[in-house]
């Protein structure tokens, strides 16, 4: 892990305060990403050989019913499979809509980065510097939320199949992107629940030791940098408090007080 994980926020929404005020968090529903694949790659029913087909079946029906014995459970097996239904394109796309749709309401996302001095993401998400940045300990963070890696950025979404584990599905699907978006150079965790998450169960208090950094774009108003330095140091009064100097359009992080 790097040394510290980082999350942009915009002074102009209030909601983005509260991760100072409140010292909270949001993992978001992956319907809510900018990027329609992120957490919706499709399950390629359309690899499996009939083979594959079988063994799933023969998987699924053994487990399900374990009074069977060998021959009935071939049987049932193979009337299972004469049915098409893993190659039923129509069905397919109702399967993934439906498991979307659950994963969505059930899963949630918290996106950060390991770069403090990306321009692209300043003004992405900080609203052109008038936002600020806020600095974690991943070790506390991840650890606190039971996980968390870096994003894998790839040239082409990875396969997922119908025989592969949830949990291999989940740590594929959330932690895959095209390379479009590696700019971002971004570290996740997530939280998961058997039942749909409700707004207030997707904010997540972090740990006060977890925070390290407040970095305060240059264009923040002198009033909002009060606010902002006053919260942050009521969480942790040894906090690092820095800001943003733009030369050349690269970003510098300085010390707050070293600035005019």
């Amino acid at each position: 892990f790097p040394t510290t994980v980082y999350k942009y926020r915009a002074t102009n929404d209030r909601w983005h305060w509260t991760i100072l005020s409140e010292q909270v968090v949001y993992f978001a529903p992956p319907s809510s990403f900018e990027d329609k694949l992120d957490c919706k790659i499709p399950t390629r029913y359309d690899l499996l050989t009939d083979e594959e087909i079988y063994v799933m079946y023969y998987r699924t029906l053994r487990e399900q019913h374990p009074q069977w014995d060998e021959l009935y459970l071939h049987q049932q097996v193979t009337i299972w499979c004469n049915k098409g239904l893993m190659k039923n394109i129509e069905l397919q796309k109702e399967w993934e809509a439906g498991y979307f749709k659950e994963l969505d309401e059930r899963l949630g996302v918290l996106c950060l980065t390991a770069n403090c001095t990306n321009t692209d993401m300043w003004h992405k998400y900080s609203d052109h510097f008038d936002g600020f940045c806020v600095g974690f300990d991943p070790k506390v963070m991840f650890q606190f939320f039971g996980g968390g890696g870096l994003v894998d950025y790839v040239d082409e979404i990875p396969i997922i199949k119908p025989s592969d584990s949830m949990e291999v599905k989940m740590i594929t699907s959330v932690y895959s992107k095209l390379k479009i978006w590696a700019f971002e150079q971004e570290y996740r965790t997530q939280i998961f629940n058997y039942h749909p998450l409700k707004t207030d169960q997707r904010k997540r208090k972090v740990p006060k030791d977890a925070f390290k950094e407040l970095i305060i774009g240059h264009n923040v108003s002198k009033n909002n940098s009060v606010n902002l330095i006053q919260q942050a140091t009521v969480i942790n009064p040894n906090i690092r408090i820095l800001k943003t100097q733009l030369e050349d359009n690269m970003v510098n992080i300085v010390s707050y007080g070293n600035l005019t």
